[in-house]
């Protein structure tokens, strides 16, 4: 393999591991969002979990059996990049409301 389709190949793993990461964190918002109004709220956070991890191996799977070794390693940075940006983001969120609040 030539060293310019290893980088096209690392680079498609890594956005392809970004993708499911937005999918798989997506997929966790919309939950927490419908939990208030679930009549079971357990139930709901348990098939969540299961459709999401399912979906996240299956995807990990398919990428390290197209991609080898270091194809899934940067399928994992890209979704580990997905869920840091998403925690900084939320982090950022709740200091601006605490800090609106506080104020007003």
């Amino acid at each position: 393999m030539t060293d310019l389709a290893l980088w096209m190949q690392l680079a498609g793993s890594f956005a392809a591991g970004g993708l499911l990461g937005w999918l798989y964190f997506r997929g966790l918002r919309l939950t927490l969002d419908r939990l208030p109004a679930s009549r079971r709220p357990g139930t709901l956070v348990l098939l969540s979990f299961v459709v999401r991890a399912v979906a996240a191996v299956a995807a990990f799977a398919l990428i390290a059996q197209a991609a080898q070794g270091h194809g899934l390693a940067a399928a994992l940075l890209g979704f580990i990049g997905v869920r840091t940006a998403i925690v900084r983001r939320a982090r950022r969120e709740t200091q601006l409301a605490e800090a609106m609040r506080k104020s007003g």
